[in-house]
């Protein structure tokens, strides 16, 4: 009667060992193999003894999960570049200029001012760079120059043309456009 209570304690024990489930169901971002997946057909190893000697053909799969989501808006990111050269055609859309341009859309729709000290620490670039494309950008209409351009760069100021608020509102809604492709 005694051996009962013991024998009950090691199925039970045992049936707790064999119920942790698969590590690919706990952590399914991460790749694993699952080598017990293969049953070994057709690996050619039953062929020759000195087959024996030789590592395994077979082949290993990995499981990824698909995140299609996330490729959804890294195709979007990928298309920036392109979304800034439709909207403002003549300026020269390298990495700096694109990166003052969305400084200068985001200050315009909040109603910030604006100044090139202010405009290049936003978009870490060196003062002399932002200089340079901000006179692109006031050659081009986007921009009027203000303040002391030959003092310091806190005295320089930068106001938006209606045109930079009517090409930045179209910028914004071909990216809402992009966006809402995603079906997320």
């Amino acid at each position: 009667m005694r051996k009962w209570p013991v024998l009950v304690a090691m199925v039970f024990a045992g049936a707790l060992a064999n119920a942790a489930p698969a590590a690919g169901a706990v952590h399914p971002e991460h790749a694993f193999l699952f080598p017990d997946d293969d049953n070994y057909a057709g690996s050619g190893r039953e062929v020759k003894a000195s087959a024996l000697k030789l590592p395994a053909r077979r082949t290993m799969w990995l499981r990824l999960r698909f995140d299609t989501d996330n490729a959804a808006l890294l195709g979007v990111v990928s298309r920036l570049p392109s979304f800034v050269a439709e909207a403002f055609p003549e300026i020269d859309c390298d990495r700096a200029s694109s990166d003052l341009l969305y400084c200068l859309m985001r200050s315009t729709f909040e109603h910030r001012p604006n100044s090139l000290a202010m405009l290049a620490g936003e978009a870490r670039l060196s003062v002399e760079l932002a200089a340079d494309r901000i006179e692109a950008f006031a050659r081009a209409g986007l921009v009027r120059l203000a303040g002391d351009w030959t003092g310091a760069a806190d005295r320089r100021w930068i106001l938006p043309t209606p045109e930079l608020r009517q090409r930045g509102s179209n910028f914004v809604e071909r990216l809402y456009g992009a966006l809402t492709e995603i079906d997320l």
